[in-house]
């Protein structure tokens, strides 16, 4: 029988794969309807992530296809640096950064390179 630290570590695992999910649903939810889809027909997004701890509940999310019961084909796209991301956030080939420094937003925010409004 798992321990209960086991039993509490795996129950905060799948909370947080959950609202990954849930946060990539609100996403889509938020399209404007430019987000193609797959051949069968998913909804595709595109998540740049760093390869930190901070994602495994994306990549546990996409591998227990929590996505794919929503409709979603999600792709990760691993970067090294969350400001190596904004490019690609800008000219669409990603849809979203996960776990990303928030001072990395900002600070492009405020040189005006990313309007965050």
């Amino acid at each position: 029988m798992p321990s209960r630290r086991l039993r509490r570590a795996r129950s905060r695992t799948k909370r947080l794969a959950g609202l990954v999910a849930a946060a990539a649903l609100i996403l889509v939810g938020c399209d404007s309807g430019g987000t193609p889809h797959s051949d069968d027909g998913r909804q595709q997004l595109t998540v740049a992530a760093l390869p930190l701890t901070d994602s495994a509940a994306l990549y546990l999310a996409r591998d227990r296809g929590l996505f794919a019961k929503e409709g979603l084909d999600v792709r990760i796209q691993t970067v090294q640096q969350s400001i190596q991301a904004l490019p690609a956030l800008l000219k669409g080939q990603v849809d979203v950064i996960a776990s990303a420094n928030y001072v990395t937003y900002f600070q492009a925010y405020e040189k005006g390179t990313l309007d965050l409004l």
